[in-house]
């Protein structure tokens, strides 16, 4: 009873921590374009860099990099590319219209996640691909062999318990109810 009440609850959690995301996002991009309109109003734009950088690493927003020259003198130009988000906030304008689009795809996959907190066939598809959905949230690479390997042994093991299941309901339960109790027994 309490799985169910914990599986309830995931969906909500989702839903309103990227809910959250999402409005916090609006209100950095809205305050960031009046920051460009007016540098005077919003001195303190400054002090949302470290969250704005964060809720773009959190939507998987990659750093983008752009050629900037500066004349050294003696007619030489030093060229260099340079990360863009981490330049936020600034008036340089391909650096702002860069940054405007990463506010803009942020919104999207904050709303995005939103809208999957509620949708069944995006946790269908979680649950099929947990292994890889793990992987992936612990930061590993989940195109590797190993990771398919693993995907294929939980196909397999989910197939089977599945069969067995369906197949001796009874029994399966008297055995769940017998390690139930042992366990119990052992805690107490």
């Amino acid at each position: 009873m309490i799985f169910l009440l914990f599986l309830a609850l995931v969906p909500i959690y989702k839903y309103y921590m990227n809910r959250k995301y999402y409005k916090e996002c609006i209100e950095y991009e809205t305050l960031f374009i009046k920051w460009l309109k007016d540098p005077d109003s919003e001195p303190s734009i400054v002090r949302t860099k470290y969250r704005v950088l964060l809720l773009f690493k959190k939507a998987n927003i990659k750093e983008r990099y752009i050629a900037i020259s500066k004349d050294v003198g003696y007619g030489t130009l030093q060229v260099r590319d340079t990360p863009v988000l981490y330049q936020y906030p600034s008036r340089v304008k391909d650096i702002y219209d860069i940054l405007y689009l990463s506010f803009e795809e942020t919104i999207g996959y904050y709303k995005s996640s939103m809208e999957d907190a509620y949708n069944l066939f995006y946790w269908i598809n979680y649950f099929i691909f947990l292994p890889k959905n793990i992987s992936s949230y612990i930061g590993l690479s989940t195109n590797n062999v190993w990771n398919k390997i693993i995907q294929v042994v939980y196909w397999l093991v989910g197939g089977v318990c599945t069969l067995l299941l369906s197949l001796y309901p009874e029994i399966i339960r008297c055995v769940f109810e017998d390690i139930y109790y042992k366990i119990v027994h052992i805690l107490s």
